[in-house]
């Protein structure tokens, strides 16, 4: 039976509300993310580690949700390398994403141990977490919505992954296969609308606009965390416009302004 119109924007702000709760779990976490110590150079060293643990927020596929993945490699002298990302399947595609080198077990146990927190993550499969954060930035692509800077680097640490393999379909969008925008405080509301109005017109999404009071922030740990909106103008890089360290070499200069950047 299908809904009315009050029962879907019912529907929705309980999924507001879900991701309130979630967010005040996250910026928790963000009082626990240690500083970055390690160049590039050393980080992309941890890329060829055996894979040590993976980690997949355990509701990943419901409508609307913020999802979280944590992906961790193990050196032979100990060290561990750590990749997580926030993803929103639903329209911005990787919201967030980093990565971090640890010297021991122990100093990895405080993140490993806020991010399981956070929210209920389980084991899962590499190839299903490439597989979604692949689907997560195509569908963001579509409405010119690109991932945060540091997921070109981050990305890496699935080397050896394939997407392929894995047979879990990725469901991405919202009610009626629109896409749907929950805002939150940190969101670039009327860069994201204007852009949705844009690609898709007035009827061609949702959206819940929760008040600004109501929804905790997500901390530093996800500054500009809705990615960016694309330049229409700009020209799609390929492989060939990497710089030497793995990430577009633009970025570093770019003022380009993030959608979730308020």
């Amino acid at each position: 039976m299908a809904q009315s119109p009050a029962q879907r924007q019912k529907a929705l702000q309980k999924k507001a509300n879900k991701r309130k709760q979630k967010a005040a779990q996250l910026r928790q976490q963000a009082q626990h993310q240690p500083a970055r110590l390690d160049s590039k150079s050393q980080i992309q060293a941890a890329f060829a580690w055996p894979i040590l643990e993976t980690f997949l927020t355990r509701d990943w596929d419901e409508e609307g949700a913020i999802v979280q993945a944590l992906v961790a490699r193990e050196g032979s002298n100990g060290r561990i390398a750590v990749g997580v990302f926030l993803i929103d399947l639903a329209l911005l595609g990787v919201k967030n994403s980093f990565v971090q080198m640890f010297e021991s077990h122990a100093a990895y146990s405080e993140l490993r141990t806020s991010v399981l927190e956070s929210q209920h993550m389980v084991s899962a499969d590499l190839n299903l977490i490439a597989k979604i954060l692949r689907a997560a930035v195509e569908y963001a692509a579509q409405f010119g919505f690109r991932p945060n800077s540091d997921y070109r680097l981050a990305s890496q640490m699935l080397a050896g992954a394939d997407a392929d393999a894995s047979p879990v379909e990725i469901p991405t969008g919202g009610p009626e296969g629109k896409p749907l925008f929950i805002a939150g405080p940190h969101d670039n509301v009327e860069a994201i609308l204007l852009r949705l109005e844009d690609r898709v017109g007035p009827d061609g999404y949702h959206y819940v606009m929760p008040g600004q009071d109501d929804v905790p922030g997500l901390g530093e740990w996800i500054e500009g965390f809705a990615g960016g909106v694309e330049d229409e103008d700009e020209d799609e890089e390929g492989e060939d416009g990497e710089g030497e360290d793995g990430e577009d070499e633009e970025d570093e200069d770019s003022e380009e302004p993030a959608a979730g950047q308020s």
